[in-house]
């Protein structure tokens, strides 16, 4: 039987207000008409229906759009009248009151980052607070149950250092934002990258693995790793990967001095070891483990992917054929070879990617598309953020994707943000701004 954790059926305190216009001026004229009606209301629960009504009951127009999100009405007023006026404190994803250079919605893109993402109780207020994160979080961790008793609540709720949990919970959460973000009628239009373990809930994402199929997969390797892999550590050094191939001081045999007097002598010191990794994931040390695993793999049923959104691996670090499946030989070279993310982030930039959606713990994959990629034009949107709320942070994403024409089911949001969302008020309408004719007698 799974673990339990405490959950609460009660309204969300955080509010998001979207209001779109064909014309800057009629824009203008509803940010007014916002600031004067918010001014008159009282109480969470009026607030939540006015907002509710704007969202779901207003025309939602492709030419000018501005939205304003926070925790109470102060912070709704207060980005209202901000001057200029801005909706969100969020780096690098607000364009506002800007015609946008078409009507259509920004091709999407989805990131799925890996190993070095997890941190304690990662998730655990959307967890907590919205019903449909937590069925699909409850639906993948029912499958792990049964097929090996792995039941990731315990170290969500508890921090339980069991063997590889942390891992498999960056693929449930992963899998559960991914549901989410459908849901909400978010899905990638353009392609799918994910980084190590992020290439689980990627191929779920474009189809090429079924939710029972990617369960058995993560149980396969998880119990072949532990059975024939040694414990090991990965270590994250900021440098190129030929300067990192001197780090190696030959092919056979490795020493800890000889690496900490090259990090010295070569003024390296933002050398980290990826926490929650015990074992040397990408190298030739797993090699023991595929060989087993491979047979495993290979009894498994896996689906073609769905035609239109690009799969860009991070096994080739380029984008995989139409013709080509994720198949157990890919997942079999996965595990000891290495992730070619540079590659990933090269191609996705390459195939048209401006507008990017990080599903994962925190924004790792972020840094490094902006890293990998300086001279591109492309902005990255976090779902969740480490010590930030998760709701704030989902929220502004939503906002963030409002802005490039990314339409979502307002309805379906409210749901999970409030429990009194069948309350609709009057918003003050603004006026057609129509140019003036001289009609004959």
């Amino acid at each position: 039987m799974a673990s339990q954790i405490r959950t609460e059926e009660k309204s969300v305190p955080f509010f998001i207000l979207p209001f779109s216009a064909e014309c800057a001026t009629s824009l203008e004229v509803l940010r007014r008409n916002h600031i004067d009606a918010l001014e008159l209301i009282k109480g969470e629960e009026e607030l939540a229906s006015y907002c509710y009504t704007a969202s779901t009951c207003c025309l939602h127009f492709s030419q000018f759009r501005s939205i304003v999100t926070g925790a109470n009405r102060t912070e709704l007023l207060n980005a209202l009248r901000a001057e200029p006026f801005c909706c969100s404190k969020t780096d690098d994803v607000m364009k506002l009151n800007s015609e946008p250079e078409s009507n259509g919605p920004t091709p999407l893109s989805f990131l799925f980052s890996g190993a070095g993402a997890e941190f304690f109780q990662m998730g655990l207020e959307l967890y907590q607070t919205c019903p449909s994160y937590r069925s699909h979080f409850d639906d993948i961790n029912s499958q792990l149950m049964d097929l090996d008793g792995i039941d990731l609540l315990r170290w969500l709720r508890d921090g339980e250092e069991i063997a590889l949990y942390s891992l498999i919970s960056i693929f449930a959460l992963e899998y559960s934002l991914l549901q989410l973000w459908a849901d909400w009628g978010v899905r990638p239009t353009l392609c799918v990258v994910g980084h190590s373990f992020g290439e689980l809930a990627a191929a779920v994402a474009v189809g090429g693995l079924s939710l029972p199929t990617a369960a058995r997969l993560v149980v396969s390797l998880r119990q072949s790793v532990l059975r024939n892999v040694k414990p090991g550590r990965m270590l994250m050094v900021l440098v190129d990967e030929e300067t990192t191939r001197a780090l190696l001081n030959s092919f056979s045999q490795h020493t800890i001095q000889k690496f900490a007097n090259f990090l010295a002598s070569n003024y390296i010191t933002k050398a980290t070891v990826i926490p929650g990794v015990f074992h040397p994931y990408h190298s030739r040390y797993m090699i023991p483990a595929p060989t087993e695993l491979l047979v495993d793999l290979e009894k498994l049923e896996y689906s073609r992917r769905h035609a239109g959104v690009k799969y860009i691996s991070s096994v080739y670090g380029k984008p995989m054929e139409a013709s080509e499946n994720l198949v157990a030989s890919y997942w079999f070279q996965g595990l000891h070879k290495p992730a070619q993310f540079i590659g990933s982030a090269n191609s996705a930039v390459t195939v048209g990617g401006r507008l990017f959606l990080e599903l994962s713990p925190q924004p790792i994959l972020t840094g490094l598309m902006k890293k990998n990629c300086p001279e591109a034009n492309f902005i990255c949107i976090p779902s969740l953020r480490k010590n930030i709320s998760n709701w704030r942070t989902i929220i502004e994403a939503v906002a963030a994707l409002y802005l490039h024409r990314i339409e979502v089911d307002w309805a379906k949001i409210w749901n999970n943000l409030n429990d009194n969302t069948n309350k609709r008020v009057c918003i003050k309408p603004v006026p057609h701004l129509l140019p003036k004719y001289s009609l004959p007698n």
